[in-house]
């Protein structure tokens, strides 16, 4: 499976000659991805969602979050444009995960003239809309969510009310998820006063590949409007250091080059996004908070010890909760090099307490040097679960050892 992937993704990537514009379409801009990480990378979300995209693009991700967020964020568009948005999203245990959004999107001011082409004022031109959106495991590991959607646009003093409806699936691997999401799925109008517009249902499949332990991700998504469009492509790169900071690159076939970073400290985040396009460069800020929910981490007690010192061995404080009973764990010791020299593992819930005296697993003590503890949990629907990672020190002397013969 895991090189029907790779194969799929290089041919996304060689294909990405035939470059097309979308335009003429109702709430266009609400076609292309909120939230500042995935403008940095391109926009490949479907594949590749957090935050604000699984409410928008891919609701069944919602299953997958383990914590309460709250999402705010702020667009600097073309031409004075500008987009304000805020989301909340929380698992509900077993029953999957929820999802609200709201958000404006304001065009600016424009002159209105009369029948003889007389400025006679100006007129500001708004979108508002509202998003709930659902997500839940079905079967095998396979996430599937539905998001409902109210629009509002107002010109020039008078509102035309829209309404539809999204649907997508996800399912994560080993290295890689899959993602699939229909937009629109409903065959809705929108009516202004003298004519109407169709909405245009798109459909995006995409994918994300982990590499160097996780710390690198490549997603890249593809998207066909059901008009006569060529599709559009979506690539983009993250690369996390220390988990707290998050560099990202992107770009897009409507010709939009995008770069940004993270920064993420005890649960509280900031995303930014600079996006060159053919318009003009755009700016993205976003911040989040991460609260309560279930957690799947590691403490080291103490996180330094010494085999030949006084304090001769570490406590690992495990916590594993989560929203589907685990089936299976893993707690791993890795050296610099990504090599695994301890391990402990077993089914059902992970001991809360295991004991670390700094030897390998074949009895022999380790260098020194620091070494990072993770803790894999597999749940009864097939769900990797990682924990970030936590280091520990290994110091082949103590200064408070107890000298011997004079030393």
């Amino acid at each position: 499976m895991k090189k029907i992937f790779i194969a799929s993704a290089l041919v996304l990537i060689t294909s990405c000659a035939a470059f097309a514009e979308l335009g003429g379409i109702p709430f266009e801009t609400l076609y292309k991805d909120l939230g500042a990480r995935s403008e940095a990378m391109g926009g490949a979300s479907v594949g590749n969602p957090s935050g604000i995209t699984a409410i928008l693009w891919n609701p069944a991700y919602l299953d997958s979050l383990m914590k309460n967020e709250v999402y705010a964020g702020a667009e600097l568009l073309y031409e004075g444009a500008s987009m304000e948005y805020l989301s909340y999203a929380t698992p509900i245990g077993q029953y999957g995960g929820l999802g609200f959004m709201a958000g404006y999107l304001g065009y600016g001011s424009f002159e209105t003239v009369d029948m003889n082409d007389i400025v006679t004022g100006t007129s500001d031109y708004k979108d508002i809309f509202i998003t709930a959106a659902y997500g839940k495991n079905i079967f095998a590991g396979i996430e599937a969510g539905i998001s409902l959607k109210m629009l509002l646009e107002d010109q020039a003093g008078a509102t035309y009310p829209a309404f539809n409806s999204d649907i997508s699936l996800f399912r994560s691997f080993d290295d890689f998820d899959l993602g699939l999401a229909v937009k629109n799925i409903l065959p809705l109008t929108i009516k202004y006063t003298t004519d109407s517009e169709q909405f245009i249902t798109t459909m995006r499949f995409g994918g994300t590949y982990r590499a160097l332990d996780g710390k690198l991700k490549l997603a890249a998504d593809i998207e066909k409007y059901f008009i006569d469009e060529n599709p559009f492509f979506y690539f983009g790169a993250e690369y996390n250091i220390a988990n707290m900071i998050y560099l990202r690159a992107g770009y897009n076939t409507f010709s939009e080059v995008s770069g940004g970073f993270g920064v993420n400290y005890d649960n509280v985040g900031i995303d930014y996004t600079l996006t060159d396009g053919q318009a003009s460069i755009m700016h993205k800020i976003a911040v989040y908070y991460d609260f309560g929910g279930y957690d799947v981490a590691v403490k080291a007690d103490p996180p330094q010890f010494s085999p030949v010192g006084a304090v001769k061995k570490t406590y690992l404080r495990v916590s594993a909760m989560t929203k589907y009973e685990i089936f299976k764990w893993s707690l791993d010791i890795k050296d610099k090099n990504g090599a695994v020299v301890k391990n402990w593992n077993g089914t059902g819930t992970p001991d809360t307490d295991i004991v670390w005296d700094g030897l390998r697993m074949d009895g022999m003590p380790v260098d020194e040097g620091t070494y990072t503890v993770v803790l894999t949990v597999v749940d009864e629907n097939d769900k990797i679960i990682k924990s970030p990672e936590t280091l520990i020190t290994i110091k082949s002397s103590d200064s408070r050892a107890m000298p011997l013969f004079g030393e």
